[in-house]
């Protein structure tokens, strides 16, 4: 008896007296997004502009945040109040062919939880140009049978070449090793039965750091080449060339974009406004082969990579489209990723106020030991390859295969913008890589650009072509 007292003596004396203050209890968040006094998640709006007034209600501080640049807020933040606080949304007015999606979000800034208001916009009403008198891209590629690079000329860049001499046109475009292009040689090549010449461009040294204005002479240069182009008849292609690859400012990352796509933007608008009155014999190629920012070719090896590609493909269409006139149906060029054919399921063809006025470009060089010269290189020497055997020929078959899968059959018209070989005293097998790139694209209305060769150096100046045999091997490739 005595123990049990004890027990219930011990648990009386822990018990918890009626007397004894108690906590109180955290109130409990309260928020809300508020349209005329009714909580509301959602906005339906037409295409016009619109300034939304919503009212913020909250027991505890707040912020307010959005996921697109084409809604503003007045107010990104309010404290505790028992009285709601007003909020304008401005919404800018949809110019685009598609709804488009919004998120706004409110949270409590003492939680993670948060509730959000969805904002969509009716398309807009675009009034597309009229192309009646303008080729279709798919038609044009047809048309330019064969093409080949004046490369290694207005593409040529360097340091060295604006510390070392009066950095005129003239030195860049002969600092790489070829001399002063003339028209003779478009016309050499037009009269051969080349349809076609791309131009490859650099222009980060003619820029204005600041402005971003192409130097007046270059850009002169540069139109007087595609006129040389034009007046022999052929197809001319323009690019923005290596401002891309190992040493270029257009990086495939999508923290340099944010810091550089006005520069890009603003090229392009120089571009197109220069350009803007030529026929459709003039097309644009957007940019060359975009890396990563680690320089990786084929596939990138950071995130985000591919979406930076697109989003400067969109921003070129984007651009040359606003440039009015001829630009509206002009039919334009867009690359995959560092021009690979790797991983083309990543690519995604921009969006374009015209329809069937844009050509994919990818470079192709197989087989890759047979087309540069890996005598020297620890893995690949071992495979080094002179001769153009029937594995060559399958490689490059399945290459062009893939691009009609992918690409052609799809409606996309296609072109391999570079392809080519190392000279290893094996012109004939040469010859052979040439001929079956284009025959074997030629069957899929696929045009292909040789990469320089054909005729270099003083063979230009002198119009005298340096690989005949290969020019021959082309030429009958498309017969």
């Amino acid at each position: 008896m005595l123990f049990l007292g004890f027990i219930c003596t011990l648990l009386s004396g822990c018990s918890s007296s009626e007397d004894d203050p108690q906590p109180e209890p955290k109130p409990q968040l309260k928020y809300q997004i508020l349209q005329n006094g009714d909580e509301i998640s959602s906005i339906d709006l037409n295409e016009d502009t619109h300034n939304l007034s919503i009212q913020i209600l909250s027991n505890t501080d707040w912020t307010l945040s959005k996921d697109v640049d084409w809604i503003t807020l007045n107010a990104t933040s309010g404290k505790a109040s028992e009285m709601a606080t007003a909020v304008t949304i401005t919404v800018t007015a949809n110019e685009t062919e598609n709804v488009r999606e919004a998120i706004v979000t409110l949270k409590p800034v003492s939680s993670e939880q948060g509730k959000t208001l969805t904002i969509k916009q009716k398309a807009g009403k675009i009034e597309k140009p009229d192309d009646s008198g303008w080729e279709k891209a798919s038609q044009a590629v047809v048309n330019m049978k064969t093409g080949w690079n004046l490369g290694n000329t207005l593409d040529s860049n360097g340091q060295w070449i604006a510390d070392y001499t009066a950095g005129t046109p003239s030195d860049y475009e002969t600092a790489w090793g070829q001399p002063v292009t003339r028209p003779e040689l478009m016309t050499m090549f037009a009269d051969a039965g080349f349809g076609a010449i791309r131009v490859p461009v650099t222009w980060y040294q003619h820029m204005d750091p600041n402005t971003y204005k192409v130097d007046e002479a270059w850009m002169n240069r540069v139109e007087e080449v595609v006129n040389y182009v034009l007046d022999a008849g052929m197809y001319c292609i323009l690019n923005v060339h290596h401002d891309t690859g190992t040493e270029g400012w257009l990086i495939a990352d999508q923290d340099v974009y944010g810091k550089v796509n006005e520069k890009f933007k603003t090229l392009w608008k120089q571009i197109a406004e220069r350009f803007n009155k030529y026929d459709h014999h003039l097309l644009f190629e957007g940019y060359n082969e975009i890396l990563d920012i680690n320089d990786t070719w084929n596939s990138p090896s950071v995130s985000g990579a591919y979406d930076a590609a697109n989003a400067y493909n969109q921003d070129f269409v984007d651009v040359v489209r606003a440039s009015g006139g001829n630009n509206q149906t002009r039919n334009l060029i867009v690359n995959t990723y560092a021009a690979s054919l790797d991983n083309l399921e990543s690519f995604r063809l921009p969006t374009d106020l015209t329809t069937e006025h844009l050509i994919v470009q990818v470079h192709s060089y197989a087989p890759y030991p047979f087309a540069f010269d890996v005598s020297e290189d620890a893995y690949w020497s071992k495979y080094d390859k002179s001769i153009f055997d029937s594995d060559c020929e399958k490689e490059v078959r399945t290459a062009i295969q893939k691009l009609n899968t992918t690409f052609v059959s799809e409606g996309i018209p296609c072109i391999i913008g570079e392809y080519g070989s190392f000279d290893k005293n094996n012109v004939a097998e040469r010859a052979k890589q040439a001929a079956c790139y284009v025959s074997e694209a030629k069957k899929y209305n696929i045009c292909c650009f040789r990469w320089m060769g054909l005729s270099d150096g003083n063979d230009r100046t002198d119009l005298i072509w340096t690989e005949p045999e290969i020019r021959d091997a082309i030429l009958n490739a498309i017969k």
